[in-house]
């Protein structure tokens, strides 16, 4: 059974080029993005957020390649996630969708770099979308990733 299809909770065709904001506590590290390829099933995008430096601190280049097909509610979705050029693949990806908050829950079954990373993108205009609700990553802070068609 299929819970919507991925324009229902990520709203830029394949090609929109986007500017990704990744809001931490006061503080917005701005990068870019690229819709690889949107389709019923499938969603592929690219996520880079350059080296930048926040109250001194170095904050490392973020580049994420992400690449899911959704088959079905729960596991047994395939993805491909690449971070910082270490590609992982798996066979098993948790999918849940939220047709009333437009958000599409995803959570690997493997680690990525090392830790088990879940998040959630949610639909929230029609050149907008967000991803929140991660967890995994041991941070201090709610972590929201803005991404807007340029």
């Amino acid at each position: 059974m299929t819970a919507g299809v991925w324009d229902d909770f990520f709203p830029f065709p394949t090609g929109e080029e986007l500017l990704v904001e990744a809001k931490i506590l006061l503080f917005t590290l701005r990068g870019t993005g690229r819709v690889e390829a949107r389709s019923d099933e499938e969603l592929s995008l690219t996520l880079q957020i350059p080296e930048q430096s926040i109250m001194g601190q170095e904050v490392p280049t973020i580049d994420l390649e992400l690449a899911f097909t959704y088959r079905q509610e729960g596991p047994g979705n395939p993805a491909v996630v690449t971070y910082n050029g270490k590609r992982k693949e798996d066979q098993s990806v948790t999918i849940t969708s939220d047709m009333a908050e437009k958000r599409r829950h995803i959570e690997p079954s493997i680690a990525i770099g090392g830790k088990s990373i879940a998040w959630s993108i949610y639909r929230t205009g029609d050149r907008k979308a967000e991803i929140r609700d991660v967890t995994g990553l041991d941070l201090p802070f709610k972590l929201k990733i803005l991404l807007k068609a340029v």
